[in-house]
């Protein structure tokens, strides 16, 4: 039978394994983001569309999800609108919606980050 130090055990264990998880994603974040920019450079490119484009939405959507989970619902909404643009039509007309959707997913990822730095170095 499970006793109140048990679960504080476990309670403290899973804490600890989700901020792992969280400074796991966090360093990660400007990687995945520039893994979907150079994947839309690749289209712009000419990039063949039926393997490039599932690796970008997909890519966008990972990071939609895992930005959630974490925390950071302002870059799950920039890598969503990089998700949405991608899925919006062909390749020639959603390109540009593509690129500004990149744009502010940088901009999101910047921003909070400053944010976040700010509000530790006031702690």
């Amino acid at each position: 039978m499970a006793t109140d130090g048990d679960a504080a055990f476990a309670s403290e264990n899973y804490e600890s394994v989700l901020v792992g998880l969280r400074n796991e994603f966090v360093a990660s974040i400007q990687a995945r983001a520039e893994l979907v920019s150079s994947l839309a450079a690749e289209l712009r490119r000419g990039g063949a569309p039926t393997s490039v484009l599932p690796q970008l939405v997909r890519e966008a959507h990972t990071l939609k999800g895992s930005a959630g989970t974490f925390g950071f619902p302002e870059i799950g909404e920039a890598a969503g609108e990089v998700e949405r643009a991608a899925l919006s039509g062909d390749r020639g007309a959603f390109l540009p919606d593509l690129d500004e959707a990149i744009t502010f997913l940088f901009e999101t990822i910047r921003l909070t980050a400053d944010d976040r730095g700010a509000s530790r170095a006031d702690s």
